[in-house]
């Protein structure tokens, strides 16, 4: 499958069946992603454009998302493609991974 696909438009729900090299046939992962509504994708949009390429205001962003318990918000930043090429943000990204993913 090609990837990146199309972005996910609003109220879009989608089934991603993950399987890792060399495990089981039948051994996936299911992970559901559902289109947030249009507002709430303009609004995200628009604080994206906001940070522009300054890491600590992404970083901020990031952790104010965190503390109101806003996690989509927070991923949605850290693997944004506009995020900025800079080893803090790099880390935590691998970091978040690397947890969720294991070792």
């Amino acid at each position: 499958m090609a990837w990146p696909l199309e972005p996910i438009t609003p109220g879009e729900v989608v089934l991603l069946r993950l399987r890792p090299e060399q495990a089981p046939e039948g051994a996936f992962a299911h992970v559901h992603l559902v289109g947030a509504s249009a507002e709430r994708m303009a609004s995200t949009s628009a604080l994206i454009r906001s940070l522009a390429q300054s890491s600590l205001a992404w970083l901020a962003a990031i952790e104010a998302a965190l503390e109101a318990e806003d996690v989509p918000l927070a991923w949605t930043l850290l693997f944004s493609p506009q995020l900025p090429d800079a080893a803090d943000l790099t880390a935590l990204r691998a970091e978040v991974v690397r947890r969720g993913c294991g070792d």
